[in-house]
């Protein structure tokens, strides 16, 4: 009765097939209001992807995916989600929130392009751009309704319109402030969540993140001193760092090659910039690795290998639906901003105040909405709910998900050693996340997998290169 109840809810939803980030999929649109208060306001598209996990039939539960950000589309995660619950026998839902992906998006023009690459480096949120996306989305978006709690309810109508009684969340860093608070409103919604690079109630970005990149990287050249080979290759890797630290004082010139025409491009990255780009290098451990070597190099005022790698960051960053990041951050972080306290723990760091003195500036001019007061109390809630974090985290370390863990009865924490923000798919972390969907608890859960992950080897310099 209940599957044939589920069937006939989902008809509620014109599915058709579609392809989401390579996988094979079907789409629809949710209708929401933009403005809930708004008997007869604006009406908004969500897109919604569904990968089953039987063509033939509707699971009993699905995983709901929540993108990080704030300003991700969901279905942009649909190749790494298939891969890490490949063992679960579950629905994967994804829903480009409010703001983002196909959902009435919140897109600024920040300027860059092949030919003017320069442009990409003009700021992390350039005033002038932000004044003028502003200016241009506000005719067909009311800013201030751009908000977590917004999203919760738009879920929780998805979840509805699809028919599933219950559904299990499976949060990346943003998603895990979004998982939290859908499991604070929607309870008996929720089976089981698993977030992954957990935010917590007390962090606020972007106070938090100068100090918390800062630990990372000290985690990281740490991790070689102790390493014979990277040892050997970088002898005076913390002398390497301070020179690298006094050369970027001013900015740094590099020059680019572009990959199309041919032609260099002669660029300035500022020292704030050149701060943020670094800060970016710790999110995986796959480019962590080359830190050493970037800094070794960086030290003798060869900047070639960092300036490519900063240029596709901020060109790949300009993808972020920024109208979207500064409505949920300029709403919901930046009021809570201990500015003083902020700039003294962002004193000394490699990235310094550069974030907080750009969203500071940019949440100024633009349209904040009213934060839900129930979201700076710990969530309290007996879910199961499985935590993940990575030891060189920069942006959501364990400390967090061991904060949030506190106040959460039926939970396990598992930190992946010398992983950081972006970890593996598949392998270990895909069977702990299936063990815990298909079992429904984390109690008996088992994560000694974690244990045999391979430490990544370093990238290595040799004399004469």
């Amino acid at each position: 009765m209940i599957a044939f109840l589920a069937s006939v809810l989902l008809g509620a939803v014109d599915f058709q097939p579609c392809e989401v980030d390579g996988q094979k999929a079907e789409c629809g649109r949710v209708q929401v209001p933009e403005n809930r208060a708004q008997a007869r306001g604006r009406i908004i598209d969500l897109h919604v992807a569904l990968i089953r996990h039987d063509r033939a039939r509707q699971s009993a539960d699905a995983v709901f995916i929540l993108a990080g950000g704030p300003g991700v589309g969901a279905t942009g995660m649909a190749g790494f989600a298939v891969e890490r619950f490949r063992g679960a026998s579950r629905d994967l839902v994804f829903v480009d929130v409010r703001g983002t992906g196909r959902s009435n998006p919140l897109d600024c023009d920040f300027g860059g392009s092949d030919e003017n690459p320069q442009q990409y480096l003009n700021g992390f949120v350039p005033l002038e751009r932000v004044r003028a996306c502003r200016d241009a989305l506000s005719e067909r978006a009311d800013l201030t309704q751009y908000t977590t709690r917004a999203i919760v309810e738009d879920l929780q109508t998805v979840r509805e319109k699809l028919g599933y009684r219950t559904i299990d969340l499976y949060g990346s860093s943003y998603g895990t402030r979004v998982a939290q608070e859908f499991m604070r409103h929607y309870p008996a919604s929720v089976r089981l969540a698993i977030l992954d690079g957990v935010t917590s109630t007390s962090m606020i970005s972007p106070a938090s993140l100068a100090p918390d990149a800062q630990h990372s990287l000290e985690g990281v050249l740490t991790l070689c001193t102790s390493d014979p080979e990277c040892r050997a290759a970088y002898p005076a890797l913390r002398d390497d760092y301070q020179a690298m630290v006094r050369r970027v004082a001013d900015g740094i010139q590099v020059t680019i090659l572009n990959a199309k025409g041919g032609e260099k491009h002669h660029l300035q990255l500022d020292r704030g910039l050149f701060g943020e780009a670094f800060r970016n290098f710790l999110y995986r451990p796959e480019v962590y690795v080359k830190v050493p070597y970037i800094v070794h190099r960086a030290a003798r005022g060869e900047f070639e290998e960092f300036g490519s790698a900063a240029l596709d960051y901020a060109r790949g960053i300009r993808t972020l639906n920024f109208g979207m990041f500064l409505s949920v951050t300029c709403t919901e972080d930046l009021p809570r901003l201990d500015l003083a306290a902020s700039r003294q723990a962002a004193s000394g760091t490699l990235l310094g105040t550069y974030r907080i003195d750009q969203q500071v500036a940019a949440c100024a001019l633009w349209p904040r909405g009213v934060p839900d007061p129930a979201r700076v109390s710990p969530l309290r809630s007996s879910i199961p709910t499985l935590l993940l974090s990575g030891e060189f985290d920069p942006v959501t370390p364990p400390k967090y998900a061991a904060e949030v863990a506190r106040t959460l009865s039926n939970s396990a924490h598992v930190i992946v050693p010398k992983g950081s923000h972006a970890n593996e798919a598949g392998g270990c972390l895909a069977r702990i996340s299936a063990e815990a969907v298909n079992e429904g608890d984390v109690r008996e859960l088992d994560s000694s997998c974690v244990r045999d992950i391979a430490a990544p080897s370093f990238v290595l310099w040799t004399e004469g290169e």
